[in-house]
């Protein structure tokens, strides 16, 4: 064992006997659990799930996770892989602050936009209630202006859900949608690119369809397989969905 290479790194480096007593620890562990060479396993490492770390050293195996250690009043974040007989501990209290406060800065817009869309959806809602009295070309106006305000409202809502998959927090959210109306809005969106493309896009989908899904998750499935068709078609091609 090289102790110098191992000393150099930045992980904390645990050797433990198979009486589960630590006989050789880096630098690095040292600084973080102090001097605990000696020390049987689960008194030296105070952190969660303890257990389960030692019950796979016992067994041999293979084992990783996250978990939290305290020490002097304060929380640190590590990584833990057991490969017997070492235990490898990596300090990700940095990652894990970041991430929370990109969390944070992300649930700051999702709220801050959120209100102020509701408000101008709202507003458009009450124009659309009266389009029989508008003129075709206001009421188009109009229509575009609710597509656009649910656009952006998707992809506010969207952003909160892609920093949730991301931490592993999303929870899917099962509600009844109206395909058609799913798939228009996609193409909808779309509009830019195909337009450009001078494609034709026909929409074969029955307008009373309706399924109980995510219907954020969805849309971003529809979008993206029409999205990969507009990109792979060629200028003045014929789009089925």
């Amino acid at each position: 064992m090289n102790e110098s290479l191992l000393n150099e790194l930045s992980e904390g480096i645990l050797m433990v006997d198979e009486g589960l007593v630590i006989s050789y620890a880096n630098l690095s562990a040292k600084k973080l659990l102090g001097e605990i060479e000696g020390s049987a396993l689960p008194d030296a490492l105070h952190v969660q799930g303890i257990s389960n770390i030692v019950d796979s050293f016992i067994s041999g195996s293979h084992y990783c996770t996250d978990t939290v250690f305290v020490k002097d009043e304060t929380t640190h974040y590590l990584k833990i892989k057991v490969s017997p007989p070492y235990v490898i501990a990596r300090n990700i209290t940095s990652e894990k602050l970041f991430e929370s406060a990109k969390m944070d800065f992300v649930n700051s817009i999702v709220h801050e936009f959120s209100t102020p869309l509701a408000v101008i959806n709202g507003y458009v809602q009450l124009l659309i209630e009266k389009n029989k009295e508008l003129p075709a070309e206001v009421s188009e106006t109009i229509d575009r202006i609710a597509r656009s305000t649910n656009r952006l409202s998707r992809l506010v809502e969207e952003l909160g859900i892609l920093s949730n998959l991301e931490l592993q927090n999303y929870r899917v959210k099962i509600e009844t949608v109206n395909l058609r109306e799913l798939v228009d809005e996609a193409v909808f969106d779309l509009e830019g690119k195909w337009s450009r493309k001078k494609l034709k896009i026909i929409t074969d989908v029955s307008q009373n369809i309706y399924a109980a899904v995510d219907s954020m998750l969805l849309f971003r499935v529809i979008s993206n397989l029409i999205s990969n068709a507009v990109k792979y078609s060629s200028v003045g091609n014929t789009i089925e969905v």
